[in-house]
């Protein structure tokens, strides 16, 4: 792209990039999906689509580089759309309702095999158990994949921000190569 459109699009994506990171990333992990919380980042994806496509290409290959970032841009719009979707979904209760019954059926299932001592049968039933009570520990952490202390990081934005601002560093800046 020309200098003035180039430097236009970078800053719009490292905006977005602000906005996701700074912004969207601790609503989301706080568990606040309200609509006023995305909504600058859909404006800053609108800005950058409507760059995009106003841009008038002057050469062939400004023409193939204008079709393929209109594609990355769809192409983000859409996972944006499913990490959005993805923050607020959970396991369906009945999942839950199955693993609770199944988990019940596991630990009563030892009282059909006969230990020598009552002390080594309670501790197979207490070992089932807590296997059973970690399983859903987990299963209660990740529910939410964009929530709470052990979810999905924006480690991919803050990288791909740092590789932007790398690329277009003054060469004295530039990490060089070994």
């Amino acid at each position: 792209l020309p200098a003035a459109e180039a430097d236009e699009v970078r800053a719009d994506v490292d905006k977005y990039i602000d906005i996701v990171v700074k912004s969207e990333w601790p609503n989301q992990q706080q568990g606040n999906l309200g609509e006023a919380v995305f909504e600058p980042g859909w404006a800053a994806v609108g800005r950058l689509s409507t760059l995009l496509a106003a841009f008038n290409p002057a050469t062939m290959g400004q023409n193939a580089t204008k079709a393929e970032m209109l594609r990355t841009v769809n192409e983000l719009i859409k996972a944006r759309r499913s990490r959005i979707l993805a923050a607020g979904a959970h396991l369906p209760d009945v999942v839950w309702g199955i693993l609770l019954i199944a988990g019940a059926i596991a630990v009563f299932y030892t009282y059909f095999f006969g230990a020598h001592s009552f002390g080594i049968h309670l501790s197979i039933t207490g070992l089932i158990a807590a296997s059973i009570a970690l399983v859903f520990v987990l299963l209660i952490a990740l529910d939410y994949p964009f929530r709470g202390d052990v979810s999905v990081s924006d480690e991919a934005f803050v990288n791909v921000k740092a590789t932007m601002g790398a690329a277009h560093a003054p060469d004295e800046e530039k990490p060089k190569p070994h």
